[in-house]
């Protein structure tokens, strides 16, 4: 800092300011008053000055600390589960791998009763152009009707029904139904419900369910444990974990490049097939990255929209 010229006394003129700078800081201004040959310093006030700056300096840096503590790299915009994933029926969109398969996506309106509850609910009927194609990469012809109910603020699936050409993993009609079990959270929320997140927060759902399976009809309406019970009925049943962590990522795709909602999916311990949904505000899903077991020597397959 230039320090500036002392004012000359001007006629009349009983005080004259002297700044004067030093490296003891309890010493920054120094203000004379003559009368005559007479001049004192008010040391006084400027040790009154110092610690008020003092006081201020110390508040900002409590405000600064409090703040971070409450709110460290958690900056920028909220994200709603209702903006990231504005599902109606009659939307239709396409992905595409990085090999050039495609992914097809149909949202149709559902009766409102399904997976053996009451409500609002829409059906992503999910198809594919070639057997490594996301869903079930490596099946050919898989297909699925993935059942999503509409529940506080956001999606989840109740069941669904599925099925391929001949394979021998997946039969050629199916239908899956993750029955919450009462006391845990709720399974297969593809957004946290009542979801409020930022950038730098993570928000982990931890449960498990009663897995349904009924080979050959379709049960979406309802499956019940008599009907596992019944093996004429080809049914089967088994306790599933289910774990999910939400976060916002950066993502980037042909329809979208920016910061999205992102849910990585475990089902099973341990997790063999994890995939990550991200969900763009105002557009939705927008890329699934699909993993595969470290034995099957697949590398991470990048379904992005398109359309």
């Amino acid at each position: 800092m230039i320090n500036p010229e002392p004012k000359e006394k001007r006629p009349g003129s009983r005080c004259v300011r002297r700044p004067h700078f030093d490296s003891n800081w309890s010493h920054i201004f120094t203000y004379g008053f003559e009368s005559g040959a007479v001049r004192s310093h008010w040391r006084i006030g400027r040790k009154i000055l110092m610690v008020s700056l003092t006081k201020s300096l110390l508040l900002l840096l409590t405000t600064i600390l409090v703040g971070c503590s409450s709110g460290c790299g958690r900056t920028g915009r909220t994200y709603t589960a209702s903006e990231s994933l504005p599902l109606a029926a009659g939307q239709r969109w396409t992905m595409q791998n990085q090999y050039g398969d495609f992914t097809y996506f149909q949202i149709l309106a559902r009766p409102t009763y399904q997976g053996c509850e009451s409500g609002t609910f829409l059906d992503m009927y999910i198809t594919k152009s070639a057997a490594r194609a996301y869903w079930q990469a490596g099946i050919p012809g898989a297909w699925n009707h993935f059942i999503l109910k509409n529940e506080s603020g956001s999606w989840r699936n109740v069941t669904n029904t599925a099925g391929a050409e001949t394979n021998r993993w997946l039969p050629a009609f199916e239908t899956y139904q993750p029955t919450p079990i009462p006391g845990n959270p709720l399974p297969y929320f593809l957004l946290p419900p009542k979801m409020l997140i930022r950038e730098g927060q993570k928000i982990a759902i931890d449960t498990e369910f009663r897995a349904l399976t009924h080979v050959g009809s379709d049960l979406t309406p309802c499956m019940s444990l008599a009907d596992v019970n019944n093996k004429a009925t080809q049914c089967c049943s088994g306790i599933v974990e289910w774990h999910t962590t939400t976060e916002v990522r950066q993502v980037a795709t042909p329809v979208y490049t920016g910061p999205a909602v992102a849910t990585e999916f475990c089902e099973g311990n341990p997790c063999i097939y994890p995939e990550t949904w991200y969900f763009a505000p105002g557009i939705g899903l927008v890329q699934i990255s699909s993993e595969f077991p470290p034995e099957q020597n697949r590398p991470t397959l990048y379904t992005k929209r398109i359309d």
